[in-house]
């Protein structure tokens, strides 16, 4: 059994030293391909499949983006695309997209997922979502924010400066705000404080005042999880060290410092230097939470796992999403992921 898995592991790695090494310049080069842009940067694994080709191969930093080429992001992967025109894109993960061109002009068909994008200067960027095309421009810096993701209405959204979106011959400014594709195009205001109301509370029924730690844990909720719902081969430790996510209205996390306890493991989180809860796992289980979150659960977090003698730390951060607060991040390159 033990020889049979060796085997197993070494034509594993064989084959895709034989990918990377023979079949991926075989399928490049068999036609001459039109470049539209370069993968800047590349955060986990990210795929590529070459225009009349069925193989996906891996997507390097620095590799050259062709007319036609369709782009994969797996879990916790992101990649940051120059396109012809100078205007980045940030594909994030689990996003699914082609890139084209119209003329002088990127044209980007997603299938699924969410990027972002900065304006270079005299550039614009068409779109294709669910049969419906777009074009979305602004000033030099000006960013945007696009999402498709399953059944969900699909939006474009404006998260610094002035965009623009032209969608069915009308012309939307999604400055701070966000505009709803479909049949019926609605704007929406970004800012959480919009909409809320002014009436003060009358439950009156506390008589004492609650400690600080039963505030912040009406903050966060969380669950155990079973190895079985864990998604296939997540790298671990996940989310990865100083991690930053946004929160819209609510969204879940996925804890899961390693795959699986060599002992009795005890896992802590703590947010603000302020202790919340604390799990154990038995050997060979996964130590893996799902975390709920409100848009009071802001804050830094760092969690500990204890595993037997061994110790591993990790921290991330939630943010409520704002356009600064996003326009913030992608000036620093900080790897964020959007919750639900």
């Amino acid at each position: 059994m033990a020889l049979l898995a060796t085997i197993v592991i070494l034509f594993s790695f064989l084959y895709i030293k034989y990918e990377d090494i023979v079949l991926e310049p075989r399928v490049r080069e068999a036609i001459q391909r039109e470049k539209v842009g370069i993968a800047l940067r590349n955060t986990n694994v990210s795929k590529r499949r070459y225009s009349g080709s069925l193989t996906y191969f891996n997507l390097p930093k620095g590799g050259n983006i062709n007319n036609g080429d369709t782009l994969f992001t797996q879990q916790q992967a992101s990649v940051d695309i120059q396109l012809q025109g100078g205007s980045i894109i940030r594909v994030n993960q689990l996003s699914l997209l082609i890139v084209g061109k119209r003329g002088r002009f990127s044209k980007i068909f997603l299938g699924d997922g969410e990027l972002t994008g900065t304006f270079a200067e005299n550039d614009r960027l068409l779109f294709d979502v669910d049969e419906q095309e777009i074009e979305v421009f602004g000033q030099q810096g000006d960013q945007f924010w696009i999402s498709k993701k399953g059944n969900e209405i699909p939006f474009v959204a404006g998260i610094k400066g002035h965009p623009k979106v032209k969608l069915n011959g009308v012309t939307y400014s999604i400055e701070n705000s966000k505009l709803n594709m479909g049949s019926k195009p609605e704007k929406k205001d970004l800012d959480n404080s919009k909409g809320k109301s002014n009436t003060a509370s009358t439950d009156k029924s506390p008589t004492t005042i609650p400690s600080k730690k039963d505030l912040v844990a009406k903050q966060i909720d969380s669950n155990k999880l079973d190895s079985s719902d864990l998604p296939f081969d997540i790298p671990t430790p996940y989310p990865p060290n100083d991690q930053l996510f946004f929160l819209r209205s609510r969204g879940e996390i996925l804890l899961l410092p390693k795959s699986k306890c060599l002992s009795s493991c005890k896992l802590s989180l703590i947010k603000d230097k302020l202790s919340l809860s604390k799990w154990e796992f038995d050997p060979n289980q996964s130590p893996a939470i799902k975390l709920f979150l409100l848009p009071s659960g802001q804050g830094r977090y760092q969690w500990e796992l204890q595993d037997g003698k061994d110790a591993t730390l990790g921290e991330f951060e939630v943010l409520v999403f704002t356009q600064e607060s996003v326009a913030q991040a992608l000036n620093q390159g900080r790897n964020f992921e959007l919750l639900d």
